[in-house]
Order: C-alpha cells, then sequence, then structure tokens
C-alpha cells in the first residue's frame, strides 16, 4: 500500500453539508465520488465491462468481493465561518442587471450562479446552508500500489478541471491539489483519443477550454467575470422567456417558476440533464483565473428498437457552437496537449 498526503485548497466557497443539508462539512464520500467521475471520463476508450472492472478495484463496487482499495481522512477542521451573501466585488463589480415584468433591477452574478443554496427570507437573500470557506485541507490517503496512478489521475483531474458540492459545475467548490512538496497533481482530458461524442461525460478530441484574459486580485472577481460571460452566451441563444435552443445546454430549464423542455421532445418536464460546460477559478502565481472547460457527451441518451440513441444529439451540438463561438470572442483558448 502506498500513503500520501496531500494538500487540497479551496478556493471558492464549497456548499457541502452534513445530515442536515445545511451545516458546512467536508464528506469524504463526495471527494471520492467527485474522483471516480474523473477517473471514469478519462478511461472512456476501455471497453465497458473492462471500465466497470477496473473502477471497481479502485473506488469499490456493489458486489462485496470487490472492497475499494482507496482510504482518504481529513485531517483538520475546516473553514465554516458564518456566511450571509456574495461578496458584490469592487465598484459592485459583481452585479448585473435583469429585466422582469416588473422592471430593470440588479442582482449579483455569484447568487444567479448559486441559484438552489440560499433562499429569500423577508425580501432578502439568505444563504441558510452555509459553505465551507477558502481554505486548506490535509489528506491522508492510502491507495494499493498497483492503483496509485489511477488515483493521482483521478486528483490531477479534479485540481485542473473539477470542483466539489454543491454547484459545482458553476464554479463553486474549485479545488487545487498539491503533494506533500506543494507541487500541484494536474492531468488533462484534451488530446484523448475519439472524435465521436462519448455515451457518457468523458474526455475526446472535442473537449475545448477557455480562460479569462487577465487574472484577479480576488476568487469572486475571477468567478463573476466568467459567470457573466457563461450567462451572456446561453442568453445570446434566443430571447429570455424561450427556452427551445437554451435547453440543450441543461434541463431542466426553471422560467418563473415553470420548468421548460426542448421543442418536439415527447419527454415531461423531469428530463435532468448536466451542461457540458465546467467552470472553475484556479489560483496561479498568487492570482486568480476563471476557466470554463467544455466536456460533450451525447445530449440524451434514450432507448428505441435499435439500441441506445442520442435522438437529440444533431440540435444540441448547433446549440454547443453557438455558445462556443462566444467563448472564442470573450476568452482565451486553452490548448493544453496530451495526457
Amino acid at each position: 500500500m502506498k500513503e500520501m498526503k496531500l494538500t487540497l485548497k479551496v478556493i471558492t466557497p464549497m456548499f457541502m453539508h452534513g445530515a442536515d443539508g445545511r451545516t458546512a462539512e467536508f464528506r469524504i464520500p463526495e471527494l471520492k465520488a467527485a474522483l471516480r467521475f474523473w477517473w471514469r471520463a478519462s478511461h472512456y476508450e476501455q471497453d465497458h465491462k473492462e471500465l466497470y472492472a477496473n473502477e471497481s478495484k479502485v473506488f469499490g463496487g456493489v458486489n462485496p468481493a470487490t472492497k475499494s482499495n482507496l482510504v482518504m481522512r481529513a485531517i483538520g477542521n475546516v473553514n465554516i465561518a458564518n456566511f450571509n451573501r456574495m461578496p458584490v466585488g469592487q465598484k459592485r463589480g459583481n452585479m448585473i442587471e435583469v429585466g422582469t415584468t416588473h422592471g430593470v433591477f440588479q442582482i449579483n452574478i455569484l447568487d444567479y450562479l448559486a441559484y438552489g443554496e440560499h433562499e429569500r427570507i423577508n425580501r432578502q437573500l439568505t444563504y441558510t446552508k452555509q459553505p465551507i470557506q477558502p481554505t486548506d485541507l490535509t489528506l491522508s490517503v492510502t491507495v494499493a500500489d498497483e492503483r496509485y496512478a489511477d488515483v493521482e489521475t483521478a486528483f490531477g483531474l479534479l485540481s485542473n478541471y473539477g470542483c466539489l458540492g454543491g454547484k459545482s459545475r458553476n464554479g463553486f467548490g474549485s479545488v487545487q491539489v498539491f503533494d506533500d512538496n506543494q507541487n500541484e497533481i494536474q492531468a488533462t482530458l484534451q488530446g484523448c483519443n475519439g472524435n465521436d461524442l462519448p455515451v457518457y461525460t468523458a474526455g475526446s478530441n472535442l473537449v475545448k477550454r477557455w480562460k479569462t484574459r487577465g487574472t484577479h486580485e480576488s476568487w469572486d472577481a475571477a468567478l463573476a467575470e466568467i459567470g457573466k460571460i457563461y450567462r451572456d452566451a446561453r442568453l445570446q441563444l434566443e430571447t429570455r422567456h424561450d427556452v427551445s435552443r437554451r435547453s440543450f445546454v441543461a434541463l431542466p430549464v426553471n422560467i418563473s417558476g415553470q420548468r421548460g423542455n426542448f421543442t418536439g421532445s415527447s419527454q415531461n418536464s423531469n428530463i435532468r440533464r448536466a451542461k457540458p460546460y465546467f467552470l472553475k477559478v484556479r489560483k496561479e502565481n498568487e492570482r486568480f483565473v476563471g476557466y470554463i472547460t467544455f466536456i460533450p457527451a451525447v445530449y440524451y441518451l434514450e432507448k428505441g428498437p435499435q439500441g441506445w440513441t442520442g435522438r437529440w444529439t444533431k440540435e444540441a451540438r448547433a446549440v454547443w457552437k453557438t455558445m462556443n463561438d462566444y467563448f472564442n470572442g470573450h476568452l482565451t483558448t486553452v490548448n493544453e496537449g496530451g495526457r
């Protein structure tokens, strides 16, 4: 068995909670689930039966015989200082204008990205679900020697692309992982084989990445910049109350308390499809940089007479291209090369 001490740097507030769903708590099972997700994303080219067998050897499986070879524990306490509201930024730079039937008013783009983690109490937006604040955590990790490379790759992908906790694809819970020599552990999905869309979120030649053209003094300024650009990219797809194209980014789309769906679907409005875009903030050279990563997969998998198909993928590709073209015009393209 190989043991290692890692430092997990929490860059943006992390919405990870205990049993009551409100008290901030760092949970190892959520970390392990994220590592499993990123490990799977980097091994798509394997035969699916082989993929599942190898995944079970690293992270465990439903069969009692496939016990996990990975043991982790967090050392120390997390930063759970009282949190009431998101920073508005210098000169209120995190604020955006939104229009409704009642007029135009300002909201914080960070509250927009954290939708679902706050409540409106007495007309005030209140974070009743407390996040873990930016902090450093020490992780003790024990893994079988033959699985060390697998776990290191998973940590590297999490550090490069991923976040932990609620609203993780919107940039909250951004983390970076460092070894005991304080070298960041990194891996990339760019350069993975395959020009076809994977049937689940995984690396392929279709992965794209962008970053902010400048750097920022604070995490909130970096997240606000990519949050505004992401929101603008979605809104320029169509008019504000039309969801026929925006629903090819993620489902469901909530408008005025109603759930919208894509035009022509025979499915109901309870369909869920996570967006293929991953927002993240990284700390580089003591400054903060915002990233958006595009990791596409078959839009909505349906089982028909001829097997599993992505019936709406052609329409989704057209929407993704429009979004990606917008990012090309407002962010810097990142080419990371092979794995």
